[in-house]
């Protein structure tokens, strides 16, 4: 039988990383403490200072908070305040090389914002904190968490008691700490994945394709079709997958997954586009991004995620694929903290209670999404079919149409399952729809002169 290993009284818990999953998890864990009168201590620890702007500051993220984290988040109690919301959105425009077309909120709601996860763009003018990550920050400080504001250095398994001893600081001015728990919340884009890998207890990182993050400042922001709108890009950019630019207050956020690693020249060629530049000519400065860096997003789950009195939660561990790493964080959090004490901190607990739940609500599932992207990424080579899927979600009025605007909405808000979205695609009506159009299309295409 195996050995128990429980949060007592007086539990240390270390949980590596600032961002959204880092301070998710410390909400729930000392949740779940009060609930149960169980004094614990939550030590937050990060070198980074999410009040500086630019890169230094930012967790290198798009900043976008899906409709369900946003009820999600009310639920918790959670009201992110109105410095921090850049936008609120109505829909997103989707465009590809034949066409572009408007998609509104299926549910007629404005539940949809976009953030700052660091205090702004470089040289951005002052506007307060704006920070949505230093929000969080203070929002489970004030529960009771701590905060240690240096990078970790390094982590040794302490034998016999098999806690964790963390060593913290700069060269001259170390410090050390001992956890009963060690939460890694720390995204992809850290020389701490090494640390955890390096403890032997099988951990590997997720697969992951770079993200290029830029931030274009704007002079007039007072049209709809930018102020509102997402926009996302489907275009033959042999580098450049996919692109959004995405609205915040006086700047523009361009997010795009890339298939090498030359950022810069992939935001000119994508800003040099034609429809690109369409877009965005008449509300712009010239295009250059004030901010600029890159990003992993992970597209697969890591390998062993946990350990005994060891837990990986947020991208590091395992996210949606291509979108909602914010949701993801949170219920990874979640998942992980209700683990903690309502089954134990052993390798076992977190096998059960986190990892096999983890893996059949997000990673299985993302098999899904991979194919549903694969599959829509090849068909839009061929002609016409991204003119005939175009059409199709323009018909409001019939069944097929609402169900493509449904399947195109929850493909790039998340707001469904990609299991789900599967069944919709691949039912014999929406399948025949599809041929349907798409026939109607290409025969139109060959009787014009």
């Amino acid at each position: 039988m195996r050995n128990a290993i429980k949060l007592i009284d007086g539990a240390v818990i270390g949980v590596v990383g600032g961002g959204p999953a880092g301070s998710f998890f410390s909400h729930f864990i000392l949740k779940q403490a009060r609930k149960r009168g169980v004094p614990i201590k939550v030590c937050i620890l990060d070198g980074k200072d999410f009040l500086i702007t630019g890169p230094r500051g930012c967790n290198l993220c798009a900043g976008v908070v899906s409709e369900p984290l946003c009820n999600l988040l009310e639920e918790e109690e959670i009201v992110v305040p109105e410095r921090c919301i850049q936008k609120r959105i109505s829909g997103y425009y989707i465009h590809t090389e034949q066409s572009s077309f408007k998609l509104l909120n299926i549910h007629g709601r404005k539940e949809i914002t976009t953030v700052y996860r660091g205090n702004g763009p470089r040289n951005i003018e002052s506007k307060g904190v704006i920070s949505f990550d230093d929000y969080m920050v203070q929002h489970v400080l004030n529960e009771g968490a701590e905060i240690i504001r240096a990078r970790v250095r390094e982590v040794k398994r302490i034998p016999g008691s098999g806690k964790f001893l963390i060593t913290y600081g700069e060269k001259d001015a170390r410090s050390e700490i001992v956890v009963d728990l060690l939460v890694a919340a720390t995204g992809l884009n850290t020389n701490f994945l090494n640390v955890l890998t390096q403890l032997g207890f099988g951990y590997h990182p997720p697969k992951s394709l770079i993200c290029c993050l830029s931030e274009i400042p704007v002079d007039n922001l007072d049209n709809e079709y930018l102020s509102e709108f997402i926009h996302t890009f489907f275009l033959r950019i042999p580098s450049v997958k996919l692109a959004a630019i995405i609205p915040k207050q006086g700047y523009l956020t361009v997010s795009m997954i890339t298939r090498k690693d030359s950022c810069r020249e992939n935001l000119e060629q994508f800003l040099a586009h034609p429809i690109v530049e369409n877009l965005v000519s008449e509300s712009s400065l010239p295009l250059s991004p004030a901010c600029f860096c890159h990003s992993r997003m992970s597209i697969g789950p890591a390998k062993k995620p946990f350990a005994d009195r060891l837990v990986v939660v947020g991208d590091a561990g395992m996210t949606r694929y291509y979108k909602n790493g914010l949701d993801s964080a949170f219920l990874t959090a979640k998942m992980a903290a209700s683990t903690a004490f309502d089954r134990g901190i052993s390798n076992d607990d977190f096998k059960e209670g986190f990892y096999k739940p983890g893996m059949a609500l997000i990673a299985n599932d993302n098999r899904f999404g991979s194919i549903l992207f694969g599959l829509d990424s090849r068909l839009s080579r061929w002609r016409g079919f991204n003119s005939a899927k175009a059409r199709l979600a323009q018909r409001q009025q019939s069944q097929i149409g609402i169900a493509t605007q449904e399947i195109l909405w929850n493909m790039l808000t998340g707001n469904q399952s990609y299991r789900q979205i599967f069944k919709q695609v691949f039912s014999p009506k929406m399948m025949l729809g599809i041929l349907a159009e798409w026939v109607k299309t290409l025969l139109g295409m060959t009787t014009k002169p």
